[in-house]
């Protein structure tokens, strides 16, 4: 208790003397030489905090606004492909990947040897197992891929479906490096390319 009133007797009188030296200065004590609380650049730079405090629970609820719309603008679209047959839906993604500026090019319907597109853009070729499927796509698609991506001779593998993954098809695309593409990254393609 001692202690504590002896420091404050101390800084007590080391502020006295710092203030009456501030003083013979003509400055205040602390005082830089930041811009006056009153000048023009500070007074903008307040109202502009102002702004964005009042403002940003608006932005953040127009953005959430526009995702929901995004999201279920591209899961209708998805909607539109589970009415396709499987070749159907193959020529879809063709198209598809063109518009993303993919050289794209279906392999036979039958015998495809894991593959249904291949494609290839600045030198990369890659297996495309299609996937027109409701519910979730099993560990026998990441295989197909990996087959197709062998035999036609590609540096990488995708499966695209209109459905989701399992845990081990998942586990298993990402140790062989197969790229998954699911039923909301197929429906964010469709919004952004505007394809279909």
């Amino acid at each position: 208790m001692n202690t504590i009133i002896l420091i404050l007797i101390v800084g007590g009188i080391a502020w006295f003397f710092y203030d009456l030296w501030g003083q013979k200065r003509n400055r205040t004590p602390f005082a830089s030489d930041a811009p006056d609380y009153y000048s023009p650049e500070r007074k903008h730079m307040r109202e502009a905090i102002k702004y964005a405090r009042t403002n940003l629970y608006e932005i953040q609820m127009q953005n959430d606004r526009e995702k929901t719309l995004r999201e279920k603008h591209a899961s209708t679209r998805v909607d539109d492909l589970d009415k396709l047959n499987g070749e159907a839906f193959e020529a879809y993604l063709e198209g598809l990947f063109r518009v993303q500026g993919y050289d794209a090019k279906k392999t036979p319907v039958s015998g495809d040897f894991g593959a249904d597109l291949i494609l290839s853009r600045e030198g990369e070729r890659i297996a495309v197992q299609a996937k027109r499927y409701i519910g979730s796509v099993g560990v026998s698609a990441v295989q197909e891929a990996l087959s197709g991506m062998a035999y036609y001779n590609c540096q990488s593998a995708m499966v695209v479906t209109t459905g989701y993954f399992t845990k081990n098809a998942i586990e298993l695309a990402k140790k062989s490096e197969v790229r998954m593409i699911d039923r909301v990254t197929l429906g964010n393609w469709m919004a952004q390319s505007n394809h279909g």
